[in-house]
Formats: C-alpha cells, sequence, structure tokens
C-alpha cells in the first residue's frame, strides 16, 4: 500500500484482511493516502476502554467501531498533541477543544506522523491561523524532516488539504496548475483561469481555498477573480477581508461580478485601515454591489494607504452621491492627486452633487491619464467644463470616456476647446451622447488643425447622423491621415451615408480600423448594393486598412447583397481583422467566404456568427476554408451546431475537424468556442462588444448525433414560430424554446455567476465569463434531489449552505483571522452519542413536499 510524505504506512499485524478493505474504502471516498493503521482503545466517558480501528492519513484520521466509521477529524482543527506516558496520546482539535484520549503502543510514531502530515498540509498557511501545541517529553519527540517542498513552498499541497477540509471532490489538477504558476514565474493569480477545468462542478468554496492561502503568501502580486461567486466564502468569514489583513506582496485587485454586497466591501476597507503593510497599487472592481455604504469604507481605508493608488475603477457598483463624495475626498489629498493616473467611476449615479465632487477635483488634478465616466448620468457642461480649464489635463489626458451621457451645446463646444490645446488625447469615447452634427463637424476639424496629436481613435456610434449628417462629416474627412480608428456604428446612414463616408476615405494611408455596424435597416431599403459596393470601391483604393466591422443585426442586415464585398475580401492584402455578423449570409454566402478566405493570405480573425447558415453551407465553407493559411481565430456561426440531419452528419464532423486542423496549423488554438465579438482595448478600439455562443465545440460534435432526421429546429423553424406568435399563433412547445432562445442569440433560464451555491452546473451551461444558462442539481438534472430541494435561500437554517451546515467560525486572537469549518456535510455518529455533546448538529435541508391540485385541496380539507 503507498504511502505518502516518503514515509511507508505502519500497519498493525492484528488488524483483519476486512478492517483493511473498510479503510481503503473510506480513503478511496476522499483520495487520501495512507500513513497509520491501527487497533486502538479509546476512553469513554465511563472510564472504561473500548476497542477502536484508527486510521491516520496525510489529511484526515478517522476511528472506526463494528465496521462502522465513527468519528473523521481533520489534521488542519488538531491544536494540540499531549503524551504523558509512552502508549497514550490525547488529542485536541475543533473550535471548542474537543479531547480524545488513546491507549496504544504506536504512540510515539503515532505522534510522529500527525505532526509530520500537520507540518506538511500548514506550511503555506499563516501560522496564527493553523498552531499545534505539542505537551510530549522531548525525548520521545522524533525529529521533523520535512519533504522537500517544491517551488511553490507547499502551496498546492495546502490548497489540495483545505479543499478536502471543504468536502469538494479531487482537485489534483488545480494543484497541479498552481505549482505550474510557480514553475513559470508567472506571479499572476487569475482565479477563474486557474479553476477551468473545474468550471462543470464548481464548488462554492473552490475559490475560499486558494484565498485562505494568500494572507502570508508572498509570490502573488496580481489577484484576479471574475465571474466567480464569494458570496459563501464571504458569509462563512474567510474571504478578501482576510487576504488583505495580512497580505503585503499584492500590488493589484480586480474582482468582476462576485455576487459581493456592501458588507464585504465595508471588511475590506477595514483590512486596509489594519495592514500598514498592503502594498496595493491597483483596484478594479466590476459589478459588485459596494454601494455608498461599502464605498464609505473602501475611501477611508484607501486613505490610510503608505502609497496612492495608481488605477482606480468602481465601475456598476451603485455608488451614489454620499460614496462618490467619500472617493473624491480621499483623490484630493495632494499624494493622490499627482500618482492616480487612471479613474474609471462609469454606470454609477453621478448626477447633480456627485458631478459637481467631481468636476471641482478635475480642476486641481494632474498626472491623469485615462478618465471613464459613461453612462453615468453625468451633468457633462459641469464636468466637461472643468476639463477644458485644467491647462495641466491638456498635457496628461490620453483617453476620455463620457460615452452615453448627454451632451449640450455647452459641453459639446468645451470638448471642442479641449480638442484644440490638448497635446495628449488619443482616445475619445462620445457613443450615444447625442451630439449634435454640427459640434461632431467642429471636433473632427480641431482634431485636423491640432499639429501636436498624430494618432486619433474616434468612438461616435449611436448618434442618429443620418445619410444628411454623414455627407457634412465626409467633407471635412477628407484629407485627415491621423484618425486611425473610426467607429461609427448604429448611426442610420444607409446607401448615401456609407457612401459619403468611404468616399472620403478613398486611398486613406492613416485610417486603420473602420466600424460601421447596423447602419443598413432592411426595411427601408430595397437593396443595400450601393452600400456594399462604396466599401467594396474604399477597400480596392489602396487603403492600408486593418479591421472592417460590418456586422448586423436582424433589422439592420444585407443578406446576398454583400457578395460583392466578399468577393473583394479575398484580394485584400492589408485587412487582418473582418466582423460579417448577423447579415443573414445564408449559405450561398457562407460558400463565398470560403472561397474568398482560401484567396486571402493577411486576415488573422473573422467572426460570422448570426448569418442564417445551415449544416449544409457550413460544409461547404469548411471544404474551401481548409486552403487557408492566415486566420488563426474564427467564431463559428451558432446555427451550424443547433440541428444536424442524419444525412450531413459524417460530413458535418469532417468539416469541424477540417477547420480546427486548419486553425492550428496557422498557429491558432482551434475553433474558438469563447472567441469574442471585439472591440477590445487589445488594439486601439475603444469599447467592447462581447459575443457569447451559446455552446462548445464539443458540444456541437455531441449535437450531430441527438437529433432525429425529421425534427427542425433550424433556423427556418425559428423564424416560422416567430411569425405565427405575431400572427396570434400558439407559442411552440415548452422543450423546443430553448432552442428557439439559443438561435436567438439568448438564453430564457436564469443566469449567475460560477460558484454560486444555488446549485452545479455543467459545462455546457456555461456562457463566456462563466454565466449559467440553465439551473442544475447536483446529478445534472433539472430536478432537486432530497436536501437540495426546498431551498428558499442559500444561508436559510437548515439548508446545507446555511452557517449553522458549514459548522460556523470562531474568531482568534490575531487579526480576527478564522479558521475553515467543517466539511458541508456531516452524519450523526451514532455509536459516539455520549462523546459528541459540545459537537454541532449539520441537519439537511428539508426535503420538498411535491405541491398539485390534489395536495392543495386535501391540505383546503384538513384546515376546515
Amino acid at each position: 500500500m503507498e504511502g505518502y510524505y516518503g514515509l511507508e504506512p505502519v500497519i498493525d499485524p492484528k488488524l483483519e484482511e476486512s478492517d483493511i478493505e473498510l479503510m481503503k474504502k473510506a480513503m478511496a471516498e476522499q483520495w487520501l493516502r495512507p500513513l497509520f493503521m491501527a487497533s486502538v482503545l479509546r476512553l469513554k466517558k465511563s472510564n472504561n476502554w473500548e476497542e477502536r480501528i484508527f486510521l491516520l492519513t496525510n489529511y484526515k484520521f478517522f476511528t472506526f467501531k463494528q465496521k462502522k466509521k465513527t468519528k473523521e477529524v481533520d489534521i488542519i482543527a488538531i491544536t494540540s498533541l499531549g503524551s504523558e506516558e509512552p502508549h497514550k496520546l490525547t488529542v485536541l482539535f475543533g473550535y471548542s477543544g474537543q479531547r480524545l484520549d488513546f491507549n496504544t503502543p504506536f504512540a510515539d510514531e503515532l505522534i510522529y506522523r500527525i505532526r509530520m502530515a500537520h507540518g506538511v498540509i500548514t506550511r503555506a498557511q499563516p501560522r496564527h491561523a493553523h498552531y499545534l501545541t505539542v505537551d510530549v517529553p522531548e525525548a520521545r519527540l522524533k525529529p521533523i524532516e520535512l519533504p522537500d517542498p517544491g517551488c511553490d513552498d507547499g502551496f498546492a499541497e495546502s490548497y489540495r488539504a483545505l479543499c478536502n477540509r471543504f468536502g469538494t471532490p479531487n482537485r489534483d489538477i488545480i494543484g497541479d496548475r498552481l505549482r505550474y504558476l510557480y514553475e513559470t514565474g508567472n506571479h499572476t493569480l487569475d482565479m477563474k483561469n486557474v479553476l477551468t477545468p473545474i468550471l462543470s462542478d464548481i464548488h462554492p468554496l473552490d475559490s475560499s481555498a486558494i484565498l485562505l492561502l494568500l494572507p502570508t503568501n508572498t509570490f502573488f502580486d496580481t489577484l484576479e477573480i471574475r465571474y466567480l461567486s464569494l458570496e459563501e466564502a464571504e458569509r462563512q468569514g474567510y474571504g478578501l477581508s482576510q487576504v488583505f489583513t495580512y497580505n503585503s506582496s499584492i500590488s493589484r485587485l480586480v474582482l468582476e461580478k462576485n455576487r459581493l454586497g456592501h458588507q464585504a466591501f465595508a471588511d475590506v476597507g477595514k483590512a486596509f485601515l489594519i495592514n500598514k503593510d498592503l502594498q496595493l497599487q491597483e483596484l478594479e472592481i466590476v459589478g459588485n454591489a459596494i454601494e455608498d455604504r461599502g464605498a464609505l469604507s473602501i475611501a477611508d481605508g484607501l486613505r490610510t494607504l503608505t502609497r496612492a493608488l495608481r488605477h482606480l475603477a468602481l465601475v456598476d457598483c451603485q455608488i451614489r452621491k454620499e460614496g462618490i463624495g467619500a472617493l473624491i475626498s480621499t483623490l484630493r489629498d495632494p499624494a493622490w492627486t499627482s500618482a492616480l493616473l487612471h479613474l474609471d467611476l462609469s454606470s454609477n449615479l453621478l448626477d447633480g452633487e456627485a458631478s459637481k465632487d467631481i468636476a471641482t477635483w478635475l480642476q486641481s488634478a494632474f498626472g491623469l491619464q485615462h478618465l471613464a465616466l459613461s453612462s453615468s448620468k453625468l451633468d457633462t457642461d459641469t464636468v466637461m467644463v472643468a476639463i477644458a480649464k485644467n491647462s495641466i489635463l491638456r498635457t496628461t489626458l490620453q483617453f476620455l470616456d463620457l460615452s452615453g451621457n448627454k451632451f449640450s451645446k455647452k459641453s459639446g463646444q468645451a470638448l471642442v476647446e479641449f480638442m484644440n490645446n490638448t497635446s495628449t488625447l488619443k482616445k475619445l469615447n462620445i457613443k450615444g451622447t447625442g451630439m449634435a452634427v454640427s459640434v461632431l463637424v467642429e471636433l473632427i476639424r480641431a482634431c485636423a488643425k491640432n499639429d501636436r496629436i498624430q494618432a486619433f481613435h474616434l468612438n461616435a456610434s449611436h448618434l442618429d447622423l443620418g445619410s444628411s449628417g454623414a455627407r457634412k462629416l465626409g467633407e471635412v474627412l477628407k484629407g485627415v491621415s491621423k484618425i486611425q480608428t473610426l467607429m461609427l456604428d448604429d448611426n442610420g446612414l444607409e446607401n448615401d451615408g456609407i457612401t459619403a463616408i468611404t468616399d472620403a476615405l478613398l486611398g486613406s494611408k492613416g485610417l486603420l480600423h473602420l466600424h460601421l455596424d447596423k447602419n443598413l435597416r432592411k426595411g427601408l431599403l430595397k437593396s443595400a448594393e450601393r452600400g456594399v459596393l462604396a466599401l467594396v470601391r474604399l477597400l480596392t483604393s489602396g487603403t492600408v486598412l486593418e479591421t472592417l466591422s460590418f456586422a448586423g443585426d436582424e433589422g439592420n442586415c444585407v443578406k446576398s447583397d454583400i457578395a460583392p464585398l466578399l468577393d473583394a475580401v479575398g484580394n485584400v492584402k492589408t485587412l487582418t481583422h473582418l466582423d460579417i455578423g448577423g447579415q443573414r449570409l445564408g449559405d450561398e454566402g457562407a460558400d463565398k467566404l470560403g472561397r474568398a478566405l482560401a484567396r486571402n493570405t493577411s486576415i488573422q480573425s473573422v467572426i460570422w456568427d448570426r448569418n442564417g447558415v445551415t449544416p449544409k453551407g457550413f460544409i461547404a465553407f469548411a471544404s474551401h476554408f481548409e486552403k487557408n493559411t492566415s486566420v488563426i481565430e474564427l467564431a463559428v456561426p451558432e446555427e451550424g451546431a443547433m440541428s444536424v440531419a442524419k444525412k450531413y452528419q459524417a460530413d458535418f464532423v469532417a468539416s469541424l475537424r477540417k477547420i480546427r486542423a486548419t486553425l492550428e496549423r496557422n498557429g491558432g488554438g482551434g475553433v474558438r468556442d469563447e472567441f469574442a465579438r471585439k472591440k477590445t482595448e487589445s488594439g486601439p478600439l475603444l469599447e467592447r462588444k462581447p459575443y457569447q455562443p451559446q455552446f462548445s465545440l464539443d458540444d456541437m460534435t455531441a449535437n450531430t448525433q441527438t437529433k432525429p432526421e425529421d425534427e427542425d429546429t433550424s433556423t427556418q423553424f425559428v423564424e416560422a414560430s416567430r411569425a405565427k406568435i405575431k400572427k396570434g399563433g400558439r407559442r411552440p412547445p415548452k422543450e423546443r424554446r430553448s432552442d428557439i432562445g439559443a438561435a436567438q442569440g439568448v438564453s430564457i433560464e436564469e443566469k449567475g455567476p460560477v460558484g454560486s451555491p444555488k446549485a452545479r452546473i455543467k459545462e455546457e451551461d456555461l456562457l463566456p465569463g462563466g454565466v449559467l444558462q440553465s439551473p442544475k442539481f447536483s446529478d445534472g438534472s433539472k430536478t432537486p434531489k432530497e436536501g437540495e430541494a426546498g431551498k428558499k435561500s442559500e444561508s436559510a437554517p437548515g439548508s446545507p449552505m446555511s452557517p449553522e451546515a458549514m459548522g460556523g467560525t470562531r474568531v482568534l486572537p490575531l487579526g480576527g483571522f478564522r479558521l475553515p469549518p467543517a466539511p458541508l456535510t456531516k452524519k450523526k455518529e451514532a455509536d459516539e452519542t455520549e462523546d459528541d455533546e459540545k459537537e454541532k448538529r449539520f441537519p439537511g435541508a428539508v426535503p420538498m413536499m411535491p405541491v398539485g391540485p390534489d395536495m392543495l385541496k386535501k391540505k383546503k380539507e384538513e384546515k376546515k
């Protein structure tokens, strides 16, 4: 039998074969390794000794009586070992100092092996959290030589031990990924990336096991937690506040959509106050409900930092006037005024007094390079005037995002004034500001005249320019070579507007990225051919264009009119990124796209989702695409995975393999089911519009065998169903509505972050970013089993996720660090009733009673 820590297991010769098999079974259930197996005596409260089988493993020890497990104790929970006589051993463990007394001739060897196991699994953990007291005569103590911890100083081993403590499944693969970060010198701990292999079966406390190791860790300097729920960790008291009470190495923290509320951030703020060695330089929190209460605490904590932050982003955090006032009060400190380079307060409520506070600070700010206040009901008049008046910002500010806030003539003129005087502004986002065409024309004219601006990137989408506004814009764009990115999405340009813009840009040697998404409304046009031909003229005019985004949607698509553009793409040698998603190409368009890519040698990424392509068109595309030598990223159309008739199954799967092989041959990573519909800051672009496919590549091949030949869930079925519903017809059957939702690019089920304690999830339910499509329970079904049903909330009394079921916590003296609780579930130990008076009970959830017409009728009768 294989041991652990370089030790062969001690096996008592008195043990029967059935006893050893019983212990092997107990270890196999929890992926444990044996260190000690023996028959011992245990002292009962009646002062009588009773025989027990004792099993010590690398993470736990067990006792058995009459072939049943009677005690299970985590090594990490042992607080003291004592032995007054060579054959006796006293073990103290738990938060209330529970005591077990054993009599065994192997007492000294048992003490040695418990100390060894404890030392290994707590090597990377905070010493103040797990301290083992040994009260044994020194002459009987064998010296301990812990095995080599490896490059990670035992981090992975401690992680596995904590996972075992929490009762999560085998996490060896995660331990290996953590060790790999150490081996490669990667100091960024991206939690979601590390936990990727288990996202299909994520546990509420998987991330917590890592967090518990960070308070005294000095290797990682960046912590990123995106789309993982930390709700349960915070409820149990060992979340982020514990990390930042002690950690002195993390300089960058990123939290995105973690289901954290104001109390969690209030605790984090207090941790900032306590930790005088905190090295935090960048703080980014997105999509968490900080609210004013949390913002007040964070502002107090940030004020005590020895060094001011360089980067502060609190986006979509439900912060209002009071919270913004507290944050701005911190920023007014001279140290912050000079140090802060990046400020993002987008998607909070910044109207009224909040706008005035921000404007007051901006008048004296210097050093600021990046300012984002988008979609926040900002008083742009007040803020923009303050920016224009600050002469220092003219020489520092490089990025300004005020999108989604309404611009008046006054704020527009202030922006034009700033554009005339700035020497550093490179990126400007005024999407959806309602800026007048005349002001936009003046803005571009100011940019053209400003000799200090060399490269400029402008997002002027969703301004309702129309064809007349486009003509005015085209006149001022002629000869302007310093604009490298021009985004004019959703402006109702139509054929005339697109023609005016593209004709003004013919032969441009400066424009690199052009975005004209959703500008051809099919309801207003008989044909989109003129607009498409205008784009063709631009592409073939000798421009250096690298990115062309010409995506559409249900109301803005060109369908077969796009054919001339597809033919032209094959011959353009500068284009590297192409987005034609949502233009409803159909099968014929898919074939033309494949032929164009077979000729093109420069395009590296292609997005062509939502194009009404059936498996037949997808197969035709693949037959040409295998000749391509440049594409490394490909977002395939989701319709191709929805339904494949039997006659297409073999060809469809073969096509997928061809595409994967082609991408890998070209140096890519295969079909990218997480490839985003990107307008990111990876280049000089200004926004992010994630494309979220409803399936993974593996699901595509699986789905080819699940649909009968005559079942129609294709795009034609979806469109027919929509038409029928509009006419007042019946809705499609419930079991087929999910197919319709997938075809429309939406999920009709509940969504939530990965790690939510509500339910287990499967990989096919995950969208990029870990968003759930449908709730599923631990067995993978959509129906709750006993113990999972009847939960009104995760923290309801009696729930498996309630504090009672989690074992509670005990605050220790040093800084309030909390030990991890007992496992999620704990069975009643029938044979040890007299010894378990101090031990808490962990009742499971009450099963939900079936409720139907008969049951309701019965209840009414009983009530009468």
